[in-house]
Parts: C-alpha cells; structure tokens; sequence
C-alpha cells in the first residue's frame, strides 16, 4: 500500500511500511528535543528561584519580581 508522507512542503510518495518508520524515527527525535528543552526550563527556573533568593535577600522589599 503507498502512501503520501508530508515532507517540509511536499507530499512524497511511500509504501506505508517506510512511512510507518519515518514517522517512529521522527516521533522520537521530537521526544528527545522536547525532554532537552524541558529539562534546561527546569534548569532557569532553578536559576531565576536562586538569583529570586539574593536579590530579595539584598534589597528587601523595595523591589517586587513575582509575576
């Protein structure tokens, strides 16, 4: 059975077995990227807490950084 894989802009034609795997190798390379960026989120998030830390711990209540 052929099917039509959406590649950039255009459409390629496959057997539905190749597309099956293109779509897996795809799918797990977006799994990866997407655990990458989340884990450096977690990473500023840690970042902003701490420097959140100091420099409430410097200017006391003169200066407001919640959101």
């Amino acid at each position: 059975m052929r099917c039509r894989f959406l590649i950039g802009e255009v459409y390629v034609e496959m057997d539905a077995a190749s597309a099956d795997e293109r779509l897996s190798r795809e799918k797990q390379q977006i799994e990866k990227r997407f655990a990458e960026i989340d884990a450096e989120l977690d990473s500023i998030n840690k970042q902003m807490t701490r420097l959140k830390v100091s420099l409430y711990s410097k200017f006391k209540n003169s200066i407001n950084l919640d959101e």
